[in-house]
């Protein structure tokens, strides 16, 4: 939450308070979410690319991927990143948050996914991976696109579909 009241008053006093278009990749999507929650009208437009979404992100599935982290792992992501390992350990509680705090479809939004799934969703997960992005993209005001030959990284296999996916939406929204 704190990095929202962040991003809210640095974009208020850098003047960016009115309107505002959003790119988001994996765990970014939760910010995003809760910023577009708490600013419903001043976001004009969401791209998110293979983002964390809070139905397949449950508190659940969360505490099981982290207890596939070993000690060793776990310590390393701490040292090295250790925001990204503050951001893994309070996963649960942030799934959990964001249930009823995600993109509405008051908000256009295009939600891409990548062809080529996350390792860290296993095989007999994927299915219930690509419903959720579907879910999400099939809403009303919103659209589904898969990056063929993408991974998690859409944009460094397949930066056009970012490239027409950012710019067709963002012509779409910029005179709201």
């Amino acid at each position: 939450m704190n990095e929202i009241k962040d991003l809210e008053l640095a974009l208020n006093k850098l003047g960016y308070a009115k309107k505002i278009f959003i790119v988001c990749h994996s765990f970014g999507g939760f910010y995003a979410a809760l910023f577009t929650y708490r600013n419903i009208n001043k976001v004009k437009g969401v791209v998110a690319i293979d983002i964390v979404t809070p139905c397949f992100f449950t508190k659940d599935w969360t505490e099981g991927f982290i207890k596939t982290l070993s000690k060793d792992e776990l310590e390393s992501i701490k040292k090295d990143k250790p925001g990204w390992y503050y951001s893994i350990m309070n996963l649960p509680v942030n799934s959990v948050y964001m249930q009823d705090k995600f993109f509405t479809s008051k908000t256009p939004l295009t939600m891409i996914r990548a062809e080529n799934i996350m390792d860290i969703i296993h095989e007999n997960e994927k299915e219930q991976w690509i419903d959720c992005c579907k879910a999400i993209g099939s809403m009303p005001n919103h659209s589904y696109v898969v990056a063929k030959n993408a991974d998690h990284h859409v944009w460094q296999k397949n930066p056009q579909v970012v490239i027409d996916e950012v710019s067709k939406l963002y012509k779409q929204v910029e005179g709201e």
